[in-house]
């Protein structure tokens, strides 16, 4: 069934997240922000806070990559780089949700096969295209 109401993906990383409504939503931007203001007195006062980078060591091609992955850093000033921590936590608005039944396989499925109705529903293109067919 699609869904109409705001809803907001507050991920936890690539892989992982969950699915908040607004109210939910305001409440965790609130933490977050506090959050940030906290995070940002710590690091903007100390001294012997450096930019973070890593890379991977060309050779030798028989060891492992994990292993040929090494960290560094460098004079670059970390300002920007604590910029970024505004999205410590992301949250985006989800523009097309629809909840389904089933376990991942099948509810992405059935997910999919709603949202390519949903969006054949709209298209004039495709309203056309039924035309044309008659």
């Amino acid at each position: 069934m699609r869904i109409n109401k705001n809803y907001y993906n507050f991920s936890f990383g690539k892989y992982c997240g969950v699915i908040v409504n607004e109210k939910t939503m305001r409440k965790i931007s609130a933490l977050q922000a506090k959050t940030y203001d906290a995070l940002m007195q710590i690091l903007k006062n100390d001294d012997d806070i450096h930019v973070a980078s890593w890379s991977i060591a060309d050779e030798p091609k028989e060891i492992s990559q994990s292993e040929r992955t090494f960290n560094y850093s460098d004079d670059e000033s970390p300002e920007f780089r604590l910029g970024t921590l505004r999205e410590l936590f992301g949250i985006e608005k989800i523009d097309d949700l629809y909840f389904v039944k089933g376990r991942y396989t099948y509810s992405r499925i059935q997910a999919k096969k709603e949202h390519e109705q949903y969006l054949e529903s709209i298209s004039p293109k495709a309203t056309d295209m039924k035309e044309e067919a008659k």
